[in-house]
């Protein structure tokens, strides 16, 4: 990619606007919305120590629905920042320009949702018209909305002139690390399944179904298992999955890659994993140069101990992941920890991102 990373730009007094991703569906999932405020922050605090006027662009939802209004994240914003912020409810007069040309370098303002403007919601060519009249730079920081429709950064990108377009830190972390893993980990490799959602964790696996040399199942995943090769047993399983999970059975026995079934949910809804199976892990993980874990972490910290002096690349992958190591006590034994969720997997499945291939292609 030839885009410039926000740390190479000349941000003295210059006017920026970045986008970023906070949709969380609705401002009632709080636990949501503040993990994506704080990946935004490092972009945001390095443009304001350069002096940078700061011009944030976000949305909720996707309707003009006013309860979705983001004065609210303004204040939270601001505590984060540890400075006032100046929330904007409507940048289409001449109030905005005005405001961005008196306001002092470091200064940061934080537009009203921006699918409150039938342009963002149509992708239509009026926003980013209007807001490369009024910006010296515009930076992504939100790879978690590669796929996007909206204006502000899908057509935006058609408009701008390409020497005003930047990526965010957050951006390009995500952006390396999944091409990294996407062009090839070193072997062997481990992928690890675990949560509900079976089939989707089972297509990320066949992306990877010619280069991974183990595949370890657990919990949902496990149950699935279980029952697709037909074994007795009393827990619940994902009958919408079973077909996917022989197909990857098979496909793993012609490759002579091992399935490892490690632990699975009772009838109680409740993990269980026979120690036997964790020393068998902490053996199989001490051998692997990659591991990719998809799923969430909590609930399983009889693994632990099987990741304890691993030199493997370990990296996590999708939202339940994210959201359960955030404050785990094994958040620090993965090396990259993805944070844009399924964009990441359609990324790494090959699926197509507009916002990304239009960025790549500057």
């Amino acid at each position: 990619m030839k885009v410039k990373t926000v740390d190479e730009l000349d941000l003295e007094n210059k006017k920026v606007f970045v986008r970023i991703d906070i949709d969380c569906g609705s401002l009632e999932n709080k636990k949501i919305l503040d993990f994506k405020l704080e990946n935004c922050l490092p972009t945001i605090k390095y443009l304001i120590s350069e002096n940078a006027k700061v011009i944030i662009g976000a949305h909720i939802g996707n309707s003009n629905n006013k309860k979705y209004s983001l004065e609210e994240v303004g204040l939270n914003l601001s505590t984060l920042l540890e400075k006032d912020i100046v929330f904007l409810d409507n940048i289409f007069n001449d109030s905005f320009k005005k405001l961005v040309v008196d306001l002092p370098a470091g200064s940061v303002i934080l537009l009203e949702n921006l699918v409150f403007s039938s342009s963002e919601l149509n992708n239509s060519e009026d926003f980013p018209q209007f807001i490369s009249n009024h910006i010296d730079y515009y930076v992504n920081e939100a790879f978690s909305l590669s796929d996007s429709n909206f204006a502000s950064l899908n057509s935006s990108l058609d408009v701008l002139d390409k020497e005003k377009i930047a990526i965010g830190l957050n951006f390009k972390n995500e952006y390396e690390n999944l091409r990294n893993i996407k062009n090839g980990l070193q072997k062997p490799l481990i992928i690890v399944l675990n949560g509900k959602e079976v089939t989707k964790k089972i297509e990320f696996a066949n992306k990877f179904i010619e280069d991974v040399d183990k595949i370890v199942l657990i919990a949902d995943v496990a149950n699935s298992y279980s029952k697709a090769v037909g074994s007795d047993f009393s827990g619940n399983y994902d009958k919408d999955s079973l077909y996917m999970v022989k197909k990857l059975i098979s496909s793993a026995k012609t490759r002579s890659i091992e399935i490892i079934k490690a632990g699975a949910i009772n009838s109680s809804d409740k993990f269980e994993i026979p120690s036997n199976d964790v020393e068998y892990l902490i053996k199989v993980f001490s051998d692997a140069k990659s591991i990719l874990w998809f799923g969430p972490v909590e609930g399983i910290g009889d693994l632990g101990p099987a990741f304890v002096g691993l030199e493997a690349f370990v990296s996590s992958i999708g939202d339940e992941a994210c959201f359960s190591l955030e404050g785990s006590e094994y958040k620090h034994l993965f090396n990259y920890i993805s944070t844009s969720g399924e964009a990441a997997q359609d990324y790494l499945k090959d699926n197509d991102l507009i916002v990304l291939e239009k960025l790549e292609e500057l």
